[in-house]
């Protein structure tokens, strides 16, 4: 983002070939919060960014956790605020160690009154991806939200939405 004023890593994970990555956010001078990726292709002596993101300019990006699915692809969890008061999950997926990537799911739990934000990431032994994070209904209560994808992020199915009994907060 040029210049900041602030920044924070969130996460860490590895690619197949050994690559190191760490993700979390960089405000600049303006000020707008960036997710960022940044890579270490020598045991982290030296970095580079490969994901400098902003889902929705002005708004605030943060990448909070990277993981690896058995085909190699990298995916960044993350949440994009689109408003004062609205926040998108985000997973953005690189198939090429890296170099780029795109945004394969932007979830919000309702379209009016969102605050949804991703944040775990597994793949199991079939392949299929999962990211886990949180959205709020529209009377407030915050739901334990789990999404799947069983092509590798090319499409996503929420598979887990819970409310724990007599709390309003929940966070997978």
């Amino acid at each position: 983002p040029g210049a900041t004023t602030s920044a924070c890593a969130f996460g860490m994970g590895k690619d197949l070939a050994g690559n190191v990555y760490a993700v979390g956010f960089a405000t600049d001078t303006t000020p707008v919060t960036h997710g960022i990726t940044r890579k270490s292709a020598d045991n982290g002596v030296t970095w580079t960014t490969v994901d400098d993101f902003v889902y929705s300019t002005p708004n605030a990006t943060e990448f909070g956790n990277i993981g690896v699915d058995n085909l190699g692809y990298l995916y960044v969890t993350a949440y994009g605020k689109t408003s004062a008061t609205l926040y998108t999950w985000i997973t953005r997926r690189s198939v090429d160690n890296g170099v780029t990537w795109t945004t394969v799911d932007a979830y919000e739990y309702n379209a009016s009154t969102s605050i949804s934000s991703a944040g775990g990431f597994a793949v199991d032994n079939l392949g299929y991806v999962y990211i886990t994070g949180f959205g709020k209904d529209y009377s407030g209560l915050q739901h334990w939200v789990v999404r799947q994808s069983k092509d590798h992020g090319v499409t996503w199915f929420t598979i887990d939405d819970f409310i724990p009994t007599g709390g309003n907060l929940g966070y997978a």
